[in-house]
């Protein structure tokens, strides 16, 4: 199994761009022969080489975003793995919702624009040229398209998470987006089954035992995109509408606190699992803080 592992995740190293340490999946050049393939079976020889070149360079471009995303939201796209449809992101940007959302967002945003921006010139172009714009749109659109999904291996997952967060405790924001995810990607596998597309199919699948995983990290008390207990108290910037966010937040904490504090005193400390440990930690930590802050 290590071995299979080592395997799925050999990378080749590109360098670094913009600060950003860039290596590139043995996946990607998986997609980019398949590509190849398809403009062959449709008698394109000039668009073959165009297919190994237009994936890679899709993908650089969704790099670019996230690194351009990181840094408006005061952090750094540290390490990112080109694969296929998505990046291996290492992200670090602050626990905040709109953090999140920009650094997750920022992707699929710029693949977006640049499928608008190809479809627009083949209008204008022909030949050759009109075939290399078709293609750049068509790449882009299905990119920034399955990075909207809120499953893994997509962008969706630290973006929805941002954006419910901005509305909703982080507990139930995580939450939301784990149901989203499922539904994202039974979505994906009905679509690849329809299309018949043995890729997207694979992925579907990878995306539905991730989720899985996910979720059970999450009852654990470890979501594992924001790498912190779901029932924490993240900052925020002033405002009513979040200062009665944050005191929803600090009564389910008391809640979650109470009734942890209960079970110990009815059973001992070695009752709690590892979780509730760990939610036990980190609530008496947090309220520390606050005591020495507030």
């Amino acid at each position: 199994m290590h071995g299979i592992n080592e395997l799925l995740n050999w990378s080749l190293r590109l360098g670094r761009i913009f600060g950003t340490e860039v290596r590139v999946s043995w996946l990607l050049g998986v997609w980019m022969v398949f590509e190849a393939l398809n403009f062959a079976r449709a008698q394109q020889p000039a668009m073959m080489l165009v297919a190994f070149l237009m994936p890679l360079a899709a993908m650089i471009i969704h790099a670019l975003g996230h690194t351009a995303g990181c840094r408006l939201a005061g952090g750094r796209l540290q390490a990112t793995t080109l694969s296929i449809i998505n990046n291996l992101d290492d992200i670090h940007v602050p626990l905040r919702p709109g953090a999140q959302f920009l650094a997750g967002f920022a992707g699929p945003l710029i693949n977006l624009s640049i499928a608008g921006a190809s479809h627009v010139g083949s209008w204008y172009a022909s030949g050759f040229l009109a075939s290399v714009l078709a293609y750049a749109a068509y790449l882009n659109l299905l990119i920034g398209i399955a990075n909207l999904l809120a499953c893994q291996p997509f962008d969706g997952q630290r973006w929805w998470r941002g954006l419910l967060w901005s509305f909703l405790p982080m507990r139930k924001a995580v939450q939301s987006t784990l149901i989203l995810a499922f539904l994202s990607a039974i979505l994906l596998l009905v679509f690849a089954v329809w299309r018949t597309d043995f890729m997207l199919l694979f992925i579907g699948i990878i995306a539905v035992l991730a989720t899985v995983n996910e979720r059970m990290a999450v009852a654990q008390g470890q979501d594992p995109i924001f790498l912190v207990d779901p029932t924490y108290v993240g900052s925020a910037p002033p405002s009513a509408w979040r200062r009665r966010r944050a005191e929803r937040d600090m009564a389910a904490e008391q809640e979650v606190l109470d009734r942890l504090l209960a079970k110990v005193s009815a059973h001992g400390l070695p009752a709690l699992t590892a979780g509730e440990r760990k939610q036990l930690q980190r609530i008496s930590q947090q309220q520390k803080e606050r005591d020495q802050h507030g």
